[in-house]
């Protein structure tokens, strides 16, 4: 997509991370990342304070331009698709890909899926130590 956000070297991205409608885990995470020439790919959908890592969602969005985010959501079990903020539209993965349940696959394998997806919709960014 041509108009998919880019993030540029020096800007500074919020990364939110939303919960499920359970009381347990009401309150977001909202970290904060500056992009950097060496940034890797580490875009990891999961919330490492909890005990068992779980796909949550998260949205991305520059500070510069609050717009120009996109909204990562999850199925009732499986990870079965991206819903983007207007006006982006809706990518599924690959029947395949979904073996498991998303709470089971590791980080590794769970980059691999979203390296593609990203590649698919053309986003160039990176963001970095968001497992950590």
């Amino acid at each position: 997509m041509s108009n998919s956000p880019k993030a540029r070297f020096g800007e500074i991205w919020s990364v939110e991370f939303i919960y499920p409608n359970d009381p347990k885990y009401k309150q977001k995470v909202q970290k904060i990342y500056k992009i950097t020439p060496i940034t890797k790919l580490v875009l990891i959908i999961s919330d490492h304070t909890i005990q068992r890592p779980t796909y949550i969602g998260v949205l991305l969005t520059s500070q510069s331009n609050i717009n120009s985010g996109i909204k990562l959501s999850k199925g009732t079990a499986n990870l079965h698709k991206l819903s983007f903020v207007q006006p982006y539209q809706i990518y599924t993965f690959p029947k395949k890909q979904l073996k498991n349940k998303i709470g089971e696959l590791p980080s590794s394998y769970m980059l691999d899926v979203y390296e593609n997806v990203l590649k698919e919709i053309n986003f160039t960014w990176y963001l970095d130590n968001i497992d950590t």
